[in-house]
């Protein structure tokens, strides 16, 4: 299944006026090189339930996190590979963690445990049993 990602506009607003305001003080080459990169690493996202793992797609880069691997999938608050606040973290391997966005992160959450029979239901998100 595919999940799209989403953005809090506010702090798309707040990026695209600090590449604005190098752009405007002739500082064309910090403001322009930021928002290409800024663009080709953020947009678009999709992260999809594959069978044999994740795959998260931002942009240029894209990711493989097989689900035995995962060991934590839960909400979060604060920065994340999207420009959005709110999210989902996703630890992995030994000491991995990726914060991603997705629209919904109800659905997004329930699917990975889905793909995922070693989580079990925590208090904030899915983990496995010996955590």
């Amino acid at each position: 299944m595919t999940h799209y990602g989403k953005s809090d506009w506010w702090l798309i607003l707040a990026v695209a006026a600090g590449v604005a305001v190098t752009l405007t003080a002739g500082l064309y080459w910090v403001g322009g090189p930021a928002l290409l990169v800024l663009m080709l690493c953020l947009y678009p996202q999709t992260y999809r339930t594959a069978a044999g793992g994740l795959i998260i797609q931002t942009g240029l880069i894209r990711r493989f996190i097989p689900y035995d691997a995962i060991t934590m999938v839960a909400p979060c608050t604060g920065v994340s590979t999207a420009l959005a606040v709110d999210g989902v973290s996703i630890r992995y391997g030994a000491r991995s963690e990726v914060r991603i966005a997705p629209a919904n992160a109800a659905a997004f959450i329930a699917d990975v445990a889905e793909h995922a029979p070693h989580l079990s239901r925590r208090e904030r998100g899915w983990t496995v049993l010996f955590a």
